[in-house]
């Protein structure tokens, strides 16, 4: 099974000294043993994506003290660890690339897909300042592998994550960086939200083809 992995995952190519710098390497004992527990308890609380958000932005609780980045403005009175040699990882990135990773896992995710895109919801409403970041750093380096080899099954799910996901956050993203993906996923976005809804977030062009698309589904 093949896990395409926006952060961690050893296919050195796709990836900047960035985002090996922030997660897991899952060559090491460390990361593999990390990656690991993250997976099967993303698989174990299926059947309840929201405690399973919860428990994944809690595990630095369970891991040595200094594994993960402390979360920005601690309460007074809390002790921050000192970092571990060769960890100092973030842990929203780290989850949002476990999760990512087994839904465009191919050729065929653990769970269903719907199950990934809600969980990475959750994860957002439970903490938006650390999520939101990790996830918009995703979006963006899937898009810029959607014009440089990106297997055309996860493109398709990327598609359908991102619309799912923009439904869900009033379709609020800086769309004038992008002109040609919004066209793919904007028939998507027909089918989870109502046209003015859409029409106040997106840019002048977009608008023409969503309603030109909006136009065919109902003919």
């Amino acid at each position: 099974m093949y896990f395409l992995s926006i952060h961690g995952f050893p296919s050195s190519s796709l990836l900047t000294p960035l985002y090996l710098q922030v997660v897991p390497d899952p060559m090491t004992p460390a990361g593999y043993a990390l990656k690991s527990t993250l997976l099967d308890l993303i698989d174990i609380y299926e059947v309840n994506r929201k405690e399973c958000a919860r428990i994944l932005l809690e595990f630095p609780k369970w891991t040595p003290p200094g594994t993960f980045r402390p979360k920005p403005n601690p309460p007074p009175g809390v002790q921050i660890p000192d970092p571990v040699p060769g960890k100092d990882w973030q842990l929203e990135n780290t989850v949002v690339d476990n999760v990512l990773g087994s839904m465009y896992a191919l050729p065929d995710s653990r769970q269903r897909s719907m199950y990934y895109i809600a969980l990475i919801t959750e994860l957002c409403k439970l903490s938006p300042s650390t999520v939101g970041p990790a996830v918009g750093k995703s979006i963006r380096k899937l898009y810029g592998l959607l014009g440089d080899g990106l297997d055309v099954e996860i493109g398709h799910k990327f598609a359908e994550w991102f619309s799912v996901h923009m439904s869900n956050f009033n379709f609020q993203w800086v769309w004038n960086e992008w002109c040609v993906f919004i066209f793919g996923s904007s028939s998507l976005c027909l089918r989870v939200d109502f046209q003015d809804t859409r029409s106040s977030t997106l840019i002048p062009k977009s608008k023409t083809r969503l309603h030109e698309e909006s136009s065919r589904i109902r003919d």
